[in-house]
């Protein structure tokens, strides 16, 4: 009788523990499975980062471009615009020339704003040509604060051109057509 019970208990052990290990290895299992879906996730979740990023360089990027091609536009027209009223400040000057008038003042105004207007056309021109490196640069942050510098730059020679073709222009009033008395006349008393 004994040896039976024994014989019986030693199965219902035996069966205790491949349930239990059964057990264990279904817990491995799931836990195995749980870090499996994570470790998905989280590369899911990097890619998705990656992407964004990406996407917000791309945007930055054409933003930057939109930026300088706007600004550019401005540039190369304010560079016109200087451009032709320089010559016809040189016709001014040309005509008080042939009346006999000193224009050496202004000439040399004239002298300093066209080399001023070279200066700016080649920052311009040199500004265009880096567009592209600093664009497609690891940073676009920076690559913009370099592009602004880049325009900056070419503006303030801009505003330089502007000063010294009002010097031309003011020398050039200085010295008067010639036409009338001399004085101004007011409406005021």
């Amino acid at each position: 009788f004994h040896e039976g019970l024994g014989e019986g208990l030693q199965e219902r052990r035996q069966n205790i523990q491949e349930q239990r290990q059964e057990q264990r290895t279904a817990v491995q299992e799931q836990r195995q499975e749980r870090q499996d879906n994570l470790q998905e996730r989280r590369e899911n979740i990097q890619e998705r980062r990656q992407e964004l990023r990406q996407r917000l360089n791309e945007r930055r990027k054409r933003l930057i471009r939109e930026f300088f091609n706007r600004m550019a536009r401005r540039l190369e027209a304010a560079l016109e615009r200087q451009g032709k009223l320089a010559e016809r400040i040189q016709s001014r000057i040309e005509k008080a020339r042939a009346n006999g008038r000193d224009v050496i003042q202004a000439q040399a105004a004239l002298d300093r704003a066209r080399t001023l207007w070279q200066e700016a056309k080649s920052a311009f021109e040199e500004a265009k040509g880096k567009l592209e490196a600093m664009v497609n640069a690891e940073d676009p942050k920076a690559a913009f604060g370099d592009v602004r510098s880049l325009i900056q730059a070419t503006r303030d020679k801009i505003k330089a051109v502007h000063a010294a073709l009002v010097d031309a222009i003011t020398a050039l009033k200085g010295l008067g057509s010639g036409r009338g008395t001399g004085t101004a006349t007011t409406t005021t008393p």
